[in-house]
C-alpha cells in the first residue's frame, strides 16, 4: 500500500510539473495614457515707481522679479510670455466713499 501511495504521489508532482514546463507563460497587457500638463506663470508681484496724480496719463515703470514658468505640456514646443496690465478701477468721488464710524470716547 505505501508502495502504491508513494507512486501515486511521484506521478502527482510530475504530473504537475509537466503542466507548469507546458503551459504558456502567462503576460499581463498594461495600457496607460500619459498626457501633458499646462504650460503656467507665476510671479510674485511688481514694485511700481511712485507718481503724483495729476488727472493726466502718466506711465509708472518698475521691476517684477521672482518669475517661475512651468512647462508640463511634454511637447517640448517653444512659447512666448507676454504680460500686460490694466489701469485700477476709478474709485468715487471722496464726498461718495463710505465713511468709517468709531465709538466716541467717554
Amino acid at each position: 500500500m505505501r508502495k502504491i501511495l508513494k507512486a501515486a504521489g511521484i506521478l502527482a508532482a510530475a504530473g504537475i510539473l509537466l503542466s507548469a514546463a507546458l503551459s504558456p507563460a502567462s503576460a499581463d497587457t498594461v495600457v496607460s495614457t500619459v498626457s501633458g500638463g499646462a504650460l503656467t506663470s507665476t510671479t510674485a508681484g511688481a514694485t511700481l515707481a511712485g507718481v503724483t496724480l495729476t488727472g493726466a496719463t502718466q506711465t509708472a515703470t518698475g521691476t517684477s522679479t521672482l518669475w517661475t514658468i512651468t512647462d508640463a505640456r511634454g511637447t517640448g514646443a517653444a512659447w512666448t510670455l507676454s504680460v500686460t496690465a490694466t489701469a485700477p478701477p476709478a474709485q468715487p468721488e471722496p464726498s461718495k466713499r463710505p465713511r468709517a464710524s468709531f465709538p466716541s470716547a467717554t
